[in-house]
């Protein structure tokens, strides 16, 4: 379900009300390696907070305890890209093997599992490059789009739809590296 709802994404009509809420922020997930080269090996760190104060986007004040959200309800994907001989990206399909942390492999999507903490809701974890290539790091199948966070408190009946942009992503919202 988390998957259905991630790829249909969320919708931009503005709807919201006491079950359903839109938020848009920036910053949530960073690179914390970040680098324009890597080396065969090496690992690329993502890093993940949430904190438990959002703002929805109609200006409504979001406490994630208040909503009794935890840990195991919050869904997030992203996809590693390569580009291929053509000058197109393609999808690598990844395996647990080349993770590294918190973090499972669905398809060619890469599932974040997330920690409570005092402030919010955290995860790191990594993707172990053993290919050389130039890659990009997308939050679905089409490029320049946000990262989409399902988050879902199933005692408060409380669906928050959360969009962030990759930290280290280019203006044009893609984050693009090469390994060799």
């Amino acid at each position: 379900m988390l998957l259905c709802a991630w790829m249909c994404g969320c919708g931009d009509d503005g709807y919201e009300d006491s079950t359903y809420l839109r938020v848009e922020t920036s910053n949530i997930t960073t690179v914390t390696n970040v680098q324009t080269n890597y080396s065969v090996g090496d690992i690329l760190y993502f890093e993940t907070n949430i904190p438990f104060l959002l703002t929805s986007a109609s200006g409504k004040p979001i406490d994630l305890e208040e909503i009794q959200l935890e840990a195991s309800q919050i869904g997030s994907v992203i996809s590693l890209y390569k580009l291929n001989d053509v000058g197109g990206f393609e999808p690598v399909l990844l395996t647990s093997n080349q993770l590294v942390g918190d973090a499972g492999v669905y398809e060619e999507f890469v599932t974040f599992f997330y920690e409570k903490t005092s402030s919010g809701f955290t995860n790191r974890m990594g993707i172990k490059l053993d290919t050389a290539g130039t890659y990009e790091v997308r939050s679905s199948n089409l490029a320049k789009m946000p990262i989409f966070y399902q988050l879902d408190a199933s005692i408060t009946d409380t669906r928050i739809d959360l969009t962030s942009f990759l930290k280290q992503s280019s203006p044009d919202r893609d984050f693009t590296f090469t390994v060799e």
